[in-house]
């Protein structure tokens, strides 16, 4: 292709992240009563997870809107200044403190390839 005049690279931003989408449906598209069912549904299903695991998902859900974490976090009787707080961290950090906990649960087993997947 034969460009003329000037011409230049600049880094493409966008104010996406991996949440605003997900807070965007959550707070501008759905009904009152689509967020209640969307809540129960969230409820009902994690509500036999580990409590790590329904922390970690509730962090993401804040992420996107405080609102539907904040209710998630309620349903599933989770302490909402913890899931601020996941939320706010750092993808990196984040992982760390996971990795610390699972090595404290299992401080005989080894941490083979497939654990790495399932945090």
């Amino acid at each position: 292709m034969d460009v003329t005049g000037k011409a230049t690279r600049q880094k493409y931003t966008h104010p996406n992240d991996d949440f605003v989408q997900a807070g965007d449906l959550y707070h501008k598209a759905m009904t009152d009563k689509d967020r209640e069912h969307l809540i129960g549904n969230i409820v009902g299903h994690l509500g036999g997870a580990q409590k790590r695991i329904q922390l970690r998902l509730t962090a993401l859900f804040y992420k996107a809107d405080p609102d539907y974490g904040r209710r998630v976090a309620n349903g599933l009787m989770l302490d909402v200044k913890e899931v601020d707080r996941l939320a706010n961290l750092s993808h990196e950090v984040g992982q760390r403190l996971l990795l610390r906990q699972h090595f404290r649960r299992s401080n005989d087993r080894q941490l083979c390839g497939a654990d790495w997947y399932s945090y």
